[in-house]
């Protein structure tokens, strides 16, 4: 695609959003208004209820929660099965069993909650309701006295990757298609504070152009000389209910640039349909592919990757935001974070926190 031609395109959607989401709004309404009117009229199937019941149920958690619960669900009734308890209903002696040996075998605190919030979705699911957490003591100190035992070895050590070593990832590949897209990813993760998954696609059979990122998805404030480039999320971890919002990212006078690095690829990826970012071979970027290609970019720029992860563009944006003199409400709303859970993600350096005691005297 000729790069005049993706700016006029781009710029175009940069103020048609707004419109068209009214537009959408009133059409959504008026096939509501149809829809409910004909409900009334229409004989109850109950039968079909019932699907439509379980249908809504699934929908109620995100894929990623279903996964992990399945992975729960299905340990734990293998352990019922050897063990020959009963699985459903459950006994708050048979699940504490079940904690140890998930303890005991060296599963951490925290994989154990998942996999506990696993099992009371497969009693809920079973129309049995809610069977422990909230009223199994003898539980509730099993667990914690798991947590204890561990102590906090469950933290995953995640690595920022600062903007001079992503400058330095850069610098040390050959310049291809697949760099020019990573190095886009990697930039609009970092100045998008993006989480991993709302730039990738979980695999390369579960993309959904109603939630994954797509070209139509980005737009420009000017078709000659765009200083703004504003992304569309759809949705996100936080943003379950699908309302989107939009993120507004300038362009900088540095090697650093997200306009500059995004326009670069989509000049190269075209209009074509499908996930934003792909490999040349048509492959989509997947949260293990960025992993996996980030880590690889720094092993050859002589950095030890294997502490590195898909947060760590979410860490350093916030740590380099906090450096810079940004106000906490302006880093939570960059990030998008509801609560003071992004006080988790700045990271100051030790030479940093050292040289405050001089302060003390």
């Amino acid at each position: 695609m000729h790069y005049r031609e993706m700016l006029c395109l781009l710029f175009r959607a940069f103020f048609s959003a707004f419109g068209s989401r009214g537009k959408r709004d009133g059409h959504s309404s008026s096939r509501q208004a149809v829809g409910v009117s004909g409900a009334r009229n229409a004989r109850l199937d109950h039968g079909g209820l019932d699907q439509h019941v379980q249908t809504f149920f699934m929908k109620g958690l995100a894929d990623n929660t279903h996964r992990v619960y399945r992975t729960g669900q299905k340990r734990y009734l293998d352990f019922c099965s050897g063990a020959g308890h009963r699985g459903v209903p459950a006994s708050e002696g048979v699940v504490c069993k079940f904690v140890a040996q998930l303890a005991t075998e060296g599963l951490k605190h925290r994989t154990i909650k998942s996999y506990m919030a696993g099992v009371r979705h497969l009693h809920i699911s079973e129309g049995l309701g809610d069977p422990f957490l909230s009223s199994w003591s003898k539980l509730h100190y099993v667990l914690r006295g798991v947590k204890r035992s561990q102590g906090d070895c469950d933290k995953r050590v995640r690595l920022p990757i600062t903007p001079p070593l992503l400058c330095k990832m850069k610098n040390g590949q050959a310049e291809d298609s697949d760099i020019v897209m990573l190095w886009a990813a990697c930039c609009l993760a970092f100045f998008g504070f993006l989480r991993a998954g709302e730039l990738t696609i979980p695999d390369d059979s579960s993309f959904d152009p109603s939630v994954h990122l797509c070209w139509g998805d980005l737009a420009v404030d000017n078709p000659v000389d765009p200083a703004i480039l504003s992304v569309t999320l759809k949705a996100s971890k936080t943003d379950p209910f699908r309302k989107g919002i939009t993120l507004y990212i300038g362009r900088v006078a540095s090697d650093l640039c997200l306009v500059s690095a995004v326009l670069a690829y989509l000049t190269v990826r075209g209009k074509r349909p499908g996930p934003l970012f792909v490999f040349k071979d048509g492959m989509p970027l997947t949260r293990q592919r960025l992993v996996s290609a980030v880590r690889e970019a720094l092993e050859r720029a002589g950095v030890e990757a294997d502490k590195y992860a898909g947060h760590s563009f979410r860490i350093v944006a916030a740590t380099t935001a906090a450096s810079r003199g940004l106000e906490d409400s302006t880093i939570q709303t960059l990030g998008r974070w509801r609560s003071l859970a992004y006080l988790e993600y700045i990271r100051i350096p030790r030479r940093q926190l050292a040289s405050y005691s001089a302060r003390l005297c």
